[in-house]
């Protein structure tokens, strides 16, 4: 039986906040995990629609529906998508767009990076040591 190559769980990082977005990129990358961080969430679709199979998509709520619409157009065009996160800043109703179209899961933004790193593991699992 031939032994499957382990390849690094990835997660695309897409928020406007470069502090919390380090923070946890740090952390998960502590773990394990490949992070892209994209600073501005509406360029997540030129991510998304590149090359690179992502195992978990992780966008800020906070983007018109225009570019919702483009992630999402993005993602179901991959032959394995990504799990997508919604990260809730606020309670806006872009949000809505997301969760009407769509099972994802949603993750409110605190101070608390452990909770979301838990939150992360629970949709992909923890990356594969190397070998």
């Amino acid at each position: 039986m031939k032994k499957e190559a382990s390849r690094r769980r990835t997660i695309l990082l897409a928020h406007g906040d470069p502090a919390w977005v380090d923070r946890a990129k740090t952390r998960l990358e502590s773990l394990g995990f490949e992070v892209t961080s994209c600073p501005e969430p509406s360029w997540a679709v030129d991510l998304l629609s590149g090359s690179v199979a992502y195992d978990l998509a992780v966008i800020s709520s906070e983007i018109d529906p225009d570019a919702q619409a483009r992630i999402l157009k993005a993602v179901r065009k991959h032959r394995h998508p990504p799990r997508l996160m919604i990260l809730l800043d606020n309670l806006d109703t872009s949000s809505m767009i997301f969760r009407r179209d769509s099972d994802l899961v949603t993750h409110r933004v605190t101070e608390d990076t452990e909770a979301f790193v838990k939150a992360v593991v629970d949709q992909v699992g923890l990356p594969s040591p190397p070998a």
